[in-house]
């Protein structure tokens, strides 16, 4: 019988020279262990291996690429497959940011790519994504707000847990995106709107391979309510299209990964409609793809349902001002709700 359980293994993702054993001291191996069987096993979105197991003993590997017009390639199976990897292929890594250890421990896999193409839009459908609160997030990102008022005034309320007494996250994300502050070095006295210098390139010299927007700022972790986990964004525009790919250090799978996705899913939509070009994809690295230790029996639950048909958009932006739009998610049929917990 094959299974596949997708993402990344802790091994050369093209050639795997080292079989050994897979250990999983959580959650019991999901294949009996008295006879062989053949477990594909997807490496982010363009690489599997097909791998013959007898109990959890490794007996022989081979490697093949994957097309990018794979069904494979859709955000329900990538996603999916990495979760059911963490759960079978993980390392354990206990918190480095609360003295409470055993609420923060995760188990995880490193540096797991993704792709998805922007034919359809990236909403999962194995529960409900409140994607309002994601637009909204974005929405705030890209007028810089650093405020819990701000963002709810837009209608973005999940940041609450991380707000300061005085109400403020810091110079988060969106502060960084368009007010960068200058150095002391760098001998300027304005801020950086780094967004808007990729609005200017879009649209008056879209071959510019600077389309560069970070929101690490290592002077001022420190002011922030949450250091950014998503830390820089970069648009490639190829063939009339545009593509959009990010870096993420910390990725909380089942709970904050889905936002993320449908939110540069977004943005790359909105910068599209802005410079003429037609959407293309977005990836992602995801350096850190963790599940908490407490989330694993509603992520147990989660992995049986049977995906559902993307949804697309429908957006409206005005010609002169890029912050002036509205998006209609049209088609989003979802399983129902399922109660993670959130560590803040």
């Amino acid at each position: 019988m094959s299974r596949s359980y997708g993402a990344l293994l802790d091994q050369d993702p093209h050639v795997p020279k080292q079989l050994g054993v897979v250990t999983n001291p959580l959650v019991p191996l999901p294949w009996p262990r008295d006879r062989v069987h053949n477990v594909t096993v997807q490496l982010g979105s363009l690489t599997k291996i097909q791998y013959l197991i007898l109990g959890n003993e490794i007996l022989s590997g081979t490697t093949s690429r994957i097309s990018v017009n794979s069904s494979m390639v859709s955000l329900m199976n990538s996603y999916l497959n990495t979760m059911k990897s963490i759960l079978a292929f993980h390392q354990e890594k206990d918190a480095t940011r609360s003295e409470s250890k055993q609420s923060m421990a995760t188990i995880g896999l490193a540096n797991v790519p993704f792709y998805h193409s922007l034919e359809r839009f990236p909403l999962v459908t194995t529960r409900k994504i409140s994607y309002e609160q994601t637009f909204a997030e974005l929405r705030a990102f890209l007028l810089g707000y650093e405020t819990q008022e701000e963002f709810e005034s837009v209608g973005c309320t999940f940041w609450k847990p991380w707000a300061k007494a005085d109400g403020s996250f810091g110079p988060i994300y969106g502060s960084q995106w368009v007010g960068w502050q200058p150095s002391i070095r760098s001998g300027k006295l304005e801020t950086v709107n780094q967004l808007q210098y990729v609005l200017d390139c879009l649209r008056d010299r879209p071959t510019d391979r600077r389309m560069v927007v970070s929101a690490w700022r290592p002077d001022e972790t420190h002011l922030m309510a949450l250091p950014p986990c998503h830390l820089m964004f970069v648009v490639t525009p190829y063939a009339g299209q545009l593509n959009l790919s990010w870096i993420q250090r910390s990725c909380d799978w089942p709970v904050g990964v889905p936002h993320n996705i449908a939110s540069y899913a977004l943005l790359a939509h909105l910068l599209a409609k802005w410079s003429g070009l037609r959407p293309g994809s977005i990836s992602a690295l995801f350096c850190d793809a963790h599940i908490y230790k407490n989330q694993i029996p509603v992520v147990e639950q989660q992995i049986l349902r049977k995906p559902k048909e993307l949804p697309t958009i429908e957006i409206r932006q005005s010609e002169t001002d890029f912050h002036d739009w509205e998006v209609k998610v049209v088609g989003y049929d979802y399983h129902p709700h399922l109660e993670y917990k959130v560590t803040v």
